[in-house]
Order: C-alpha cells, then structure tokens, then sequence
C-alpha cells in the first residue's frame, strides 16, 4: 500500500473514528475530555492503516478493534497517571457493562470503601482477583500467572464476582 492509499484510508474511516470515541464518551465521567478521545481514537486509525494487511479482513473490521484498543488504552493510562476518572470500576467490562452503574451520581463514595462496601459479600480470592483487574488494571494472564490458574478461569472468577457485586448495588 502507497503512503497516498493509505492516507485515503485514513480520511475515509475519519468519521468512524470519530463515531467510537463520541461513542465511548457517554459511558465515562465528564471529566474526560473528547478531544482527548478523538485524539486517541486518530491514533488507533492511523496505527491501523499502517499494519493493516488485506488478505486478513476487510480494513473496516480491522480499524474497529485498533481504535477501540487504543482508546480503553488511552483511559486507562488517564486513570493511573492523572486520577481523571472516579474509580476504575466505572470501565466497562467486555459486554459494556459498568460495575457502578447503579450507584447514585449524588453519592460522594471513596474508592476503598466502595470497593470494600461492594465485595462484602465475596470471598477473598473473589476480592483479591477483582482488585488485581479493577483497582491495579491487572491483566487476566498476569493475574493467572500470580494466582497460578488459567486466564480463562481468571475471567470465570471475574465474571461471577461481577455478578455478585451487580446484585449486591441492586439491593
């Protein structure tokens, strides 16, 4: 591909880009900015358009997944260096469900004790893989490798845990 095919490429997928990032902002606090997820979201296109192959899939699919990585990555890296967001329990998980959904906007909550407040009801393996992956951002295979069991009962773990803590802001 020519630098001239794939800047073509990148201005024909811009409004695609634009439509993730405005997308992802509805679901994160006021604070974070949408030039700063446009700005991610044009990052994750460009990254796109210079490692895309075409026997693979077609470019659309492709720069789906390259924008949205890069801005869940731009988040979290926002989340750790400035304190933009409330609490890392507002991420969405993999189906865009939010674990704090059903908290009260109102409500002043510190993250220890929201944390503490949610899990009362897990056992401590259930809070320490939930810590690992919502408070330190914790991949699920760094988190097997440390606990010593597979990714995939990793997200097993978390997603029955996500559950109990669901019915628990629920109540």
């Amino acid at each position: 591909m020519t630098i001239l095919e794939r800047n073509k490429l990148i201005e024909n997928y811009l409004p695609l880009a634009n439509s993730l990032a405005y997308e992802k902002k509805k679901s994160l606090p006021k604070k974070v900015d949408i030039d700063d997820l446009k700005s991610a979201a044009y990052f994750g296109l460009v990254d796109a358009a210079q490692k895309y192959i075409e026997s693979k899939s077609s470019f659309g699919t492709y720069a789906r997944w390259r924008i949205t990585g890069e801005i869940k990555d731009f988040i979290r890296e926002s989340c750790r260096d400035n304190s933009r967001c409330s609490i890392s329990l507002d991420q969405p998980d993999e189906n865009g469900n939010s674990l704090a959904e059903s908290v009260p906007q109102k409500q002043e909550v510190q993250t220890n004790d929201f944390f503490e407040e949610t899990t009362k009801k897990l056992n401590d393996l259930d809070k320490n893989i939930l810590s690992m992956y919502y408070v330190k951002d914790m991949s699920m295979k760094e988190i097997g490798s440390k606990i010593g069991v597979s990714e995939s009962r990793i997200s097993q773990i978390l997603k029955k845990s996500r559950d109990k803590v669901k019915i628990t802001l629920a109540a």
